[in-house]
């Protein structure tokens, strides 16, 4: 398989960075806090049967954080006018963590521009009894033992990511998401407003996520009107790393490709 193109698309004034790469119908998915800029696994593993497209977020990897970035909202517009000019008129979206809380918004926004919606250990929703981790205030053993069910994988993925460069690039990552999702960390507006999504949707979940616990898939699955649940066996929170091919056979059962 050629190696995917690293390339800057241009969206109101700011170079917008993503990879694309596979052959197939177009797919599109949006990453978490991290990692961000690096094309993954898991992206390959779908490349096999999509055309791939893995933008980095405003803020995050290779794309600078504009001074008018304030919320979830601007995103929403960012990938409207990306998809846009991707010539992507309604491609199938799959968010993983951060990313699945702004496919989610997106699929409220424009419920017509998006055929099918992948929520892959999102965030974005509230629940009592299972309250969400905060990421900026876990670090070292305890982030991994969070986010990570294998803890070698942990120490594997943690230990490629070290230096002053990696650091930066993580307080970036963990400064944008506070300023787009703090206080709360979700959208008290969306569970209700889940209902204007009409694509079908998968609440594809890691069996052992630490930090949104799968309590949230089956949320996720009341408030939209098409949705079903799907658990995935031996994954944490960090499942495009710790199960990548589950995880792609997932979202290719259920787009049926």
């Amino acid at each position: 398989m050629p190696e995917p193109v690293s390339e800057f698309i241009e969206v109101n004034g700011l170079p917008t960075h993503l990879f694309r790469g596979g052959s197939g119908p177009p797919l599109v998915y949006l990453h978490g806090v991290a990692p961000a800029g690096e094309w993954l696994p898991l992206h390959d593993c779908l490349a096999q049967r999509f055309t791939v497209y893995a933008p980095d977020h405003p803020g995050f990897g290779r794309t600078e954080r504009p001074e008018s970035l304030e919320g979830m909202d601007d995103l929403v517009l960012h990938y409207d006018e990306l998809f846009r000019a991707l010539e992507l008129t309604a491609p199938p979206l799959v968010g993983f963590s951060l990313g699945g809380w702004i496919a989610a918004d997106f699929a409220v926004t424009y419920p017509d521009r998006v055929s099918a919606l992948v929520l892959l250990n999102a965030a974005g929703l509230h629940l009592d009894g299972a309250l969400i981790g905060d990421l900026s205030a876990l670090a070292g053993r305890k982030l991994a033992e969070t986010v990570f069910h294998d803890q070698a994988l942990a120490r594997e993925f943690f230990g490629a990511r070290r230096g002053p460069e990696a650091r930066v690039e993580q307080f970036r990552a963990l400064t944008t998401a506070a300023l787009l999702a703090w206080n709360p960390w979700f959208d008290p507006k969306l569970a209700r407003r889940l209902r204007r999504v009409s694509a079908p949707a998968l609440a594809l979940w890691g069996e052992h996520d630490r930090l949104i616990p799968p309590a949230y898939a089956h949320a996720y699955a009341e408030a939209l009107p098409d949705c079903r649940v799907e658990i995935l066996p031996g994954c944490g929170h960090m499942a495009p790393i710790e199960c990548p091919e589950a995880v792609a056979d997932a979202i290719t059962r259920f787009l049926r490709v």
